[in-house]
């Protein structure tokens, strides 16, 4: 008999208020109230970018109202009858370095779930620039769902419903695979009342795929996957082929010169995937 999850009563998302900020504005307030969990918006920033404003995202009542969660005269009370809170963070670094910045402000408000949004930068333009996202994420140890755009969203936008039938996980590591199927198995049993189905993929051979407990609830469904050939290929690839709504990895952050240079595996994932990545660190 399995046990109910804990809860996730706080969430992070760290924001340039730029660009896409509003539909991963919009993906965050959909998590939290599937949740009912408090949201943290975290802005970071060392100087009054013209187009950073906090007017460029929609406000909270405006989306429950659009997704029909409030009534358009709904009162205070009602609205807390909801079960979420949104708090809006602003932050300027004392040293100039903004990614240090966001990541001491991330590990002082403790996030049960890190979320952060990602332009998918990649080549010559990732190497000069970097990724804030992916630096945060590393160095925060912490679960992190990265909501890159634009591409399949997991809360959609016009009525904030959570989408989650189907699920990739590339598993390569016995030692990773406890953790990262506990917690998956977690995230999807709070954001979810329906069926999901979870695809293990393996690149390598049968006799190489790690032993998996897997979690005795009846709404999941498993099976697996194994694939040879480049990694970073055959995940993009079955993830395609199995029309998933989230792929769920582990990392071990960078070990390599070659990661320092391309990315881990996670990180090439996320700046080329079609849909959300649920990523913990072991």
């Amino acid at each position: 008999m399995t046990t109910e999850p804990r809860p996730i009563r706080r969430l992070v998302l760290s924001t340039d208020l730029l660009g896409d900020a509003p539909e991963v504005f919009t993906q965050a307030l959909g998590l939290a109230l599937r949740l009912k969990a408090e949201l943290y918006l975290l802005h970071v920033t060392d100087t009054e970018h013209p187009d950073a404003s906090w007017r460029k995202l929609p406000t909270v009542r405006e989306v429950l109202e659009r997704w029909g969660r409030l009534r358009p005269d709904a009162s205070y009370e009602e609205f807390e009858q909801l079960g979420i809170r949104v708090h809006p963070v602003e932050r300027r670094p004392t040293d100039g370095d903004l990614v240090s910045a966001v990541i001491r402000r991330v590990n002082e408000l403790q996030p049960d779930l890190l979320l952060l949004g990602t332009h998918q930068r990649a080549g010559l333009g990732r190497l000069l620039r970097g990724s804030v996202a992916e630096t945060v994420a590393r160095a925060s140890l912490r679960s992190t769902l990265f909501l890159p755009t634009p591409v399949r969203p997991l809360v959609l936008p016009a009525d904030g419903q959570v989408v989650l039938k189907r699920v990739l996980v590339p598993i390569a590591h016995d030692f990773a695979a406890p953790q990262l199927v506990e917690e998956l198995d977690r995230l999807a049993a709070l954001l979810t009342d329906g069926h999901v189905q979870f695809v293990l993929l393996h690149v390598g051979t049968f006799a190489s795929l790690p032993e998996i407990a897997i979690p005795e609830r009846t709404r999941w469904s498993w099976k697996t996957d194994v694939r040879q050939g480049n990694p970073v290929e055959q995940i993009l690839e079955a993830e395609v082929a199995h029309e998933v709504d989230l792929v769920a990895m582990a990392t071990q952050g960078h070990d390599s010169l070659l990661d320092d240079l391309l990315g881990s595996t996670t990180e090439q994932v996320v700046r080329r995937t079609r849909c959300p990545v649920f990523v913990v660190p072991v």
